[in-house]
């Protein structure tokens, strides 16, 4: 038996959940083409809604902020790297356990690992491995998100 639409969603739904509302709007409409069987739109949205899970989660387990400083011809405020983020959160890896981070770390970010993030956003990666293995995964990681607290947030 599978897991239905509604209740993938109520995961998100319970009280304490530390994602943002733009980072649970991308996660909704993931998990509805999950659903609808349209894999590669789901990958693509639940993909980039891990990224943005994991800024979430980095200020809520440590306050530090996601954005820099950089610094050149003009000022400007960019997100911090992603893999900066979580090597440089040690309150990330005792939260979400430390054989987690670092697989996300190979996952999403590092450019010797996979780097999904930097394939998808930059169209390197071909369709056709967005299939249903791939965003059924990627289903599985926001089931740990959504899962996730912090002391205080229980």
């Amino acid at each position: 038996m599978g897991m239905e639409e509604s209740d993938a969603w109520a995961m998100f739904e319970k009280e304490g959940v530390l994602l943002s509302k733009n980072t649970l709007s991308y996660i909704r409409l993931g998990f509805e083409q999950y659903f609808e069987g349209y894999y590669p739109a789901s990958s693509i949205l639940l993909l980039l809604a891990i990224e943005s899970a994991l800024r979430d989660l980095v200020v809520a387990v440590s306050g530090q902020p996601t954005i820099s400083s950089r610094y050149g011809a003009f000022n400007v405020i960019l997100p911090r790297k992603l893999i900066e983020l979580i090597s440089g959160t040690p309150e990330l890896a005792q939260s979400l356990g430390k054989e987690l981070v670092d697989f996300l770390s190979w996952f999403i970010g590092d450019s010797i690992g996979a780097n999904y993030r930097n394939r998808v956003a930059h169209v390197l990666m071909d369709v056709s491995e967005l299939d249903r293995s791939f965003a059924s995964f990627l289903v599985w990681l926001h089931w740990k998100f959504s899962s996730f607290r912090v002391a205080g947030n229980l």
